[in-house]
C-alpha cells in the first residue's frame, strides 16, 4: 500500500513540518517552536514490523517487537511518544520505509541527536547486476518470484545503512530482528524463521537502486566511513526465530534485548546487555542465533547511546492509576511472566515506604492489580516503574508437548491418549501454533523428543518398531528432567533479587581469568564480561578446562547456595558439599566472606568436559539452609560419600521441587501479606537469588 507524502506526513504527525504558518494558528505555531527551541538532544525513532505478507507465510512476533520496542523507549529512555513513528503490516512497504527514514529522522535530526530504527520482519538475499547474496530486508510490498516477475523490491541492508550515514548525528543505533541465512524450512522445531530463499533470478528494483544511488552521493565525505551501532538478531549465516509463549508471540532477539534494559540498574551497557540476551537465546537456539554488534571500535557504550534517568531497575510500569490499576510487565524472563501467579506483589520503588500492588489477572504483559492495604498511595503518576517483590508460583507447572508433522494420523490420536495420562503433562499442541516445551517426533531411529528448536534429545529414541504408546511410557523420566529445567529456571531473579550476593565464574588456570560476574540487583553493580572475540558475547571454554565460581556475600547474614546444571545432552548435575560435622551446615558463605566453589584446597576439580555444546549453571541463594534439598539429594543417590563432589541428578524434578520448598519456607514471613496457599510457592526477594552463566563447551 503506498501512502502519498501529505497523507504519510499527517498520519506520522510530520505535517506540521511542511505547513507554512499561515495554515497554523499563531499560539499553536508558537507553541510547537517553543518545544523545538527548548528541546536539546532529541530522541527520535522509526519502529517497522511486519506479521502479514500477501505471499510469504504469516508471521506472528513482528508487532509485539515493535510494542515492545516502543514500551521501553517511551517508559525506560524518556523518549516523546510523538518522536516515534511506527510502521506496520500494510504501511510498512519499502517506499514509506524510505519515506519515513527521509522525513522522520534525517530531516529533523540535528548533530546531538540520538537515533533509533528497528525492523522486524522476514530478511532474504537480493542481487543486483554485478552482486549477488545481498542482505536485505523484505517489506510488506515485496514481489513473490515467478516467471512474469523478474525483479524484487527489497530494501538492501546497505541503502540502511547510507540511510544512516546521511543523519546529521552519528548516535544512531539500527536493530534488525531479522535474518538472511537460507533457510531449509520456515518453521524450526516449535519457532518460526524470519528468513526466506533468495528470490532466485529477481533482481532489485530498479527504483532501488537509484534511491540508493541519490543517498550515496548525498553523503558528506566526512561521513561516508562512519558506521551505525547495528544488532544483528544472528551472525550472517545464521537463522532469526521467533517464539511462541502462552499469551503471545516475538523475536527470541528483541524480548530478551528489551527485557534485560527493563531489569537492569542504569546507565546500562550494551556489550553485557548483548551477552546476557545471547545467553537466554542460547537456552533455546544453542550455539545456532548469536546476536552480533556490527560496529569495530564503540565511541559509546551505553544501550543507544542514551543513559536512563532512572535509579532503579524495573520490571514494568505503573499504565493506569485509581480504584482497579494496571501494570505493564516487560522486565520479567518470558518464561517467568508466562507461569506467574495471581497475589504476586510489586513495590513502587519511588515511594517511600514502599508501597504494594498485587496482581490478579494477566494478558499479555498487562496485569489488572489493587494496592495492599486500604487507600491507595499519594504521589502516583502513570509511568512509575515497579520491581518485583513477592512471586507467586504454581505449583502444579507442567509440559506442553508439540506433536512433529513427522507423526502420521494415527501416531498423533495414540499419542495424544497416552500424554494426556502423564501427571507431568497438562498441554498437546501443533508445532509453531502455541507454546511447547519440547516435541514429540518419529525420526529414521525410532520416536523421540525434539529440543524447542527441533534437535534430537540426545538418548531418546527407542526401537523402529516400537509402539508409540510404548514411546511415550519410556520417555516419561526423560519428560520429567525437562520439567525439571523449566522449574529451574523459574527461580531466575538475579534483576529483582535483594539478597547482596556477587558470583563469577573463572577459568582456574596460572592465568585465573574471569569469565563472567555477575551481581544481583540489589549490589547496584553492572555485570561484567570477558570476550576473546570482539565478535562474541557467548562465553566459549574449551574442553578439559578447570573451571570455579566465585560468590561473595556482601550482606550481614549467612548466605547459603545450591549449584546445579542443565548440560548439552539434558542431564542434570548438581554440586554436593557434605557438612563438615554433624552440627555445620554444608554451601554456606558468611558476611563479607567470598566461597570458592569447589574448594580448592580439595582434591576435587571441576572440568568442562563432554558433551560439547550449552550448559547453564544455576547458582541459588538463600538466607536460609537448604534442608529439604540436601535431604532429598542425599535420599535419591546410592552414596554422596564425605567430599565435596559433582552429582548427576537422578531424579532431578524432585530435586527442583525441594529447592523451591526451601525459598518458599525462607519466605514464609514475607509471604503474610498475602494469602498463604498450599497450591503456590512464594518466594520473597529479599531472601533468594538465582543467577545463570550459561557457556558454550567446545
Amino acid at each position: 500500500m503506498r501512502i502519498e507524502r501529505r497523507r504519510f506526513l499527517q498520519q506520522t504527525g510530520l505535517a506540521i513540518l511542511t505547513l507554512g504558518t499561515s495554515q497554523l494558528t499563531l499560539p499553536g505555531f508558537n507553541r510547537y517552536v517553543q518545544t523545538l527551541a527548548a528541546t536539546t538532544n532529541r530522541k527520535l525513532a522509526l519502529l517497522v514490523g511486519i506479521n502479514q505478507y500477501p505471499h510469504y507465510p504469516q508471521l506472528n512476533g513482528c508487532l509485539t517487537d515493535v510494542e515492545l520496542q516502543k514500551e521501553l523507549l517511551i517508559h525506560r529512555f524518556n523518549f516523546q511518544p510523538q518522536d516515534i513513528v511506527t510502521l506496520t503490516e500494510k504501511e510498512a512497504t519499502r517506499e514509506n520505509i524510505e519515506t519515513a527514514f527521509t522525513e522522520h529522522l534525517i530531516k529533523q535530526a540535528k548533530a546531538t541527536d540520538i537515533v533509533v530504527f528497528h525492523f522486524s520482519g522476514y530478511g532474504s538475499l537480493a542481487s543486483l547486476p554485478n552482486q549477488t547474496n545481498l542482505p536485505s530486508l523484505v517489506p510488506v510490498d515485496s514481489s513473490f518470484p515467478n516467471k512474469k516477475n523478474s525483479t524484487s523490491n527489497h530494501l538492501l541492508e546497505k541503502t540502511l545503512v547510507l540511510l544512516a550515514q546521511s543523519l546529521p548525528t552519528d548516535k544512531v543505533t539500527l536493530v534488525l530482528d531479522t535474518s538472511y541465512a537460507i533457510p531449509s524450512q520456515l518453521l524450526l522445531g516449535n519457532l518460526k524463521v524470519r528468513s526466506l530463499l533468495p528470490p532466485g533470478e529477481q533482481q532489485e528494483n530498479i527504483s532501488e537502486v537509484a534511491f540508493a544511488e541519490q543517498i550515496r552521493l548525498g553523503i558528506p565525505s566526512t561521513k561516508k566511513n562512519l558506521q551505525p551501532i547495528l544488532l544483528h538478531a544472528g551472525a550472517e549465516n545464521q537463522l532469526a526465530v521467533e517464539q511462541r509463549w502462552q499469551n503471545f508471540s516475538a523475536g527470541l532477539f528483541t524480548y530478551n534485548l528489551t527485557q534485560d534494559l527493563w531489569s537492569k540498574i542504569p546507565p546500562t551497557n550494551l556489550i553485557t546487555s548483548l551477552a546476557q540476551a545471547t545467553a537466554n537465546i542460547a537456552t533455546v537456539m544453542g550455539s545456532q542465533q548469536q546476536p552480533q554488534l556490527s560496529k569495530p571500535a564503540l565511541t559509546s557504550d551505553v544501550v543507544y547511546y542514551l543513559k536512563s534517568q532512572s535509579a532503579f531497575s524495573a520490571h514494568g510500569y505503573l499504565s493506569s492509576i485509581g480504584e482497579e490499576p494496571q501494570v505493564n510487565l516487560l522486565g520479567l524472563p518470558a518464561t517467568v511472566l508466562q507461569n506467574y501467579g495471581a497475589n504476586s506483589l510489586f513495590a513502587i520503588p519511588e515511594l517511600k515506604p514502599e508501597q504494594y500492588l498485587q496482581l490478579h489477572s494477566l494478558n499479555k504483559f498487562t496485569s489488572n492489580a489493587s494496592w495492599l492495604g486500604d487507600n491507595p498511595p499519594k504521589n502516583l503518576k502513570v509511568g512509575q516503574v515497579v520491581q518485583e517483590y513477592l512471586r507467586v508460583l504454581p505449583k502444579d507447572v507442567k509440559l506442553a508437548i508439540a506433536l512433529d508433522n513427522s507423526l502420521e494420523r494415527i501416531e498423533r490420536v495414540d499419542a495424544t491418549s497416552a500424554l494426556v495420562n502423564l501427571d507431568l503433562v497438562d498441554g498437546i499442541v501443533n508445532p509453531g501454533e502455541q507454546w511447547a516445551d519440547c516435541l514429540l517426533a518419529k525420526t529414521s531411529t525410532g520416536y523421540g523428543l525434539l529440543t524447542q528448536k527441533g534437535n534430537l534429545i540426545p538418548k531418546t529414541t527407542g526401537e523402529v518398531n516400537e509402539a508409540i504408546k510404548s514411546a511415550v511410557t519410556r520417555l516419561t523420566p526423560n519428560l520429567a528432567v525437562i520439567l525439571a529445567a523449566k522449574l529451574s529456571r523459574l527461580t531466575l531473579n538475579q534483576a529483582s533479587s535483594r539478597l547482596p550476593v556477587e558470583v563469577s565464574l573463572t577459568i582456574f588456570d596460572q592465568r585465573n581469568q574471569m569469565i563472567w560476574q555477575k551481581i544481583s540487583q540489589s549490589g547496584g553493580k553492572q555485570d561484567k564480561i570477558t570476550r576473546k572475540n570482539p565478535g562474541q558475547f557467548l562465553p566459549s571454554i574449551p574442553i578439559n578446562k578447570s573451571i570455579q565460581y566465585r560468590l561473595t556475600n556482601q550482606g550481614n547474614n549467612p548466605i547459603y547456595f545450591i549449584l546445579l546444571s542443565i548440560l548439552p545432552d539434558h542431564q542434570a548435575i548438581a554440586l554436593y558439599t557434605p557438612p563438615l560435622n554433624q552440627k555445620t551446615l554444608p554451601s554456606v558463605v558468611n558476611p563479607g566472606e567470598t566461597r570458592v566453589i569447589p574448594n580448592p584446597n580439595n582434591s576435587f576439580t571441576w572440568k568442562t568436559s563432554e558433551p560439547l555444546g550449552i550448559t547453564e549453571t544455576l547458582v541459588i541463594c538463600s538466607d536460609s539452609p537448604f534442608k529439604n534439598t540436601l535431604e532429598t539429594l542425599g535420599n535419591q543417590q546410592q552414596t554422596l560419600g564425605n567430599k565435596e563432589t559433582i552429582v548427576l541428578l537422578l531424579k532431578p524434578l524432585g530435586v527442583i521441587q525441594a529447592i523451591l520448598t526451601d525459598l518458599d519456607n525462607a519466605s514464609q514471613a514475607k509471604s503474610k501479606l498475602i494469602p498463604n496457599s498450599a497450591d503456590n510457592y512464594t518466594l520473597a526477594v529479599t531472601h533468594w537469588a538465582s543467577l545463570s552463566f550459561v557457556i558454550n563447551t567446545q
